[in-house]
């Protein structure tokens, strides 16, 4: 799944900011919006047969905590709403020659009434950071770069987007599978610009749950789904525009680049085609792997050094794929992504935290 499920706090940050932690015993809280869209046009050989368009939304409540200085946790807990709409499309018709299903020279489809939405908590992620070292927090030793490394759980969740819950009347939303994530990032100084590099691994494991349709139909019993796992590197740059060093206030511009990469996922049929055979509706698919590239600025501000609003969008491409190995249908070249991001985040540091416990004297 392309969505922005994987989020976590440790990637609520922007810029330089990726590598940034609270001193010892102060930590951040946070409320983070995402949204990612993605549209495609569907190909069967040279025609297109569709042109679809898939979208996540995701509130995350986040926070973080330094045990000591380098060395904390972290919690993210998201709420998503996802959807998967088709403008036009052709109907799933079966290829005798082929013994398979085609969607070339078939009748059209009323694309109002094709596409699947669903809502709901995901998997909740917690975590471990290490900063070995660190420009703020080790200051007096002489360190040149921040160096910050997360390690993180995402606990599985039963109402993923790929089946029904007939309990609470609805589709779920999220990935739903357990995983595992790895993050490394580090930043410099330079002046007013922060350049800075992360890097991204998550592995996800395979989730065994019963396949519902909307009819309150079980399709498939004990699926053995495996959403993707992912390999993400970023890179860029934080242009600081605006410092108040007496209130620690202050405005910057963030430029970025992302590559990453997506491995091939068993999901159940039907999910990211406007139509399929009733046949294959009882069994799982496979999605081929796929890569993206994408162009990021943000704006981030920080007032009094307690409160952050970041703002960013990014917009990019997604390399071609198969959709189900099923048939013959894949995205064709040019497809386009873009993705917005608004975070509030509330940072407990001195001389605020000092005051709340000596309460205010």
């Amino acid at each position: 799944m392309f969505t922005v499920c994987v989020t976590l706090w440790s990637a609520v940050a922007q810029g330089a900011e990726l590598t940034e932690m609270p001193p010892a015993l102060r930590g951040d809280l946070g409320l983070r919006f995402d949204t990612h869209t993605q549209h495609d046009r569907l190909a069967e050989g040279d025609e297109i047969v569709g042109r679809r368009q898939i979208s996540t939304t995701a509130l995350t409540i986040g926070g973080q905590f330094s045990v000591i200085d380098g060395a904390g946790l972290f919690f993210d807990i998201p709420r998503y709403t996802d959807r998967t709409r088709y403008s036009e499309a052709n109907l799933m018709a079966f290829d005798p020659l082929n013994d398979s299903g085609t969607m070339t020279g078939t009748s059209a489809l009323d694309a109002d009434s094709l596409g699947l939405s669903g809502k709901g908590f995901g998997g909740t992620w917690i975590g471990l950071s290490g900063a070995p070292l660190h420009e703020a927090l080790f200051a007096d030793r002489g360190d040149m770069i921040s160096w910050k490394i997360d390690a993180a759980y995402r606990f599985a969740d039963k109402t993923p987007f790929w089946t029904y819950s007939t309990e609470k009347q609805l589709r779920g939303a999220g990935p739903g599978a357990s995983a595992f994530r790895l993050r490394t990032a580090a930043s410099t100084t330079h002046r007013n610009t922060q350049p800075y590099i992360a890097a991204d691994l998550i592995r996800t494991r395979a989730q065994e749950l019963d396949i519902v349709d909307e009819s309150g139909d079980t399709l498939i019993s004990g699926a053995q789904v495996t959403p993707s796992s992912s390999a993400d590197v970023s890179t860029g740059a934080e242009v600081f525009v605006w410092r108040d060093a007496e209130t620690r206030s202050q405005i910057s511009l963030d430029f970025r680049t992302s590559f990453g990469y997506r491995s091939f996922q068993t999901l159940p049929s039907g999910l990211y085609l406007p139509s399929v055979l009733d046949a294959s509706r009882t069994v799982l698919s496979q999605m081929q792997e796929q890569t993206y590239l994408d162009l990021g600025f943000g704006v981030n501000s920080r007032i009094y050094d307690y409160a952050q609003l970041n703002v960013g969008a990014e917009v990019g491409t997604v390399s071609p794929h198969r959709i189900e190995h099923l048939y013959s249908i894949a995205t064709a070249p040019g497809s386009l992504a873009w993705q917005l991001h608004v975070e509030l985040r509330f940072r407990a540091r001195d001389p605020l935290v000092t005051d709340i416990f000596s309460g205010g004297q």
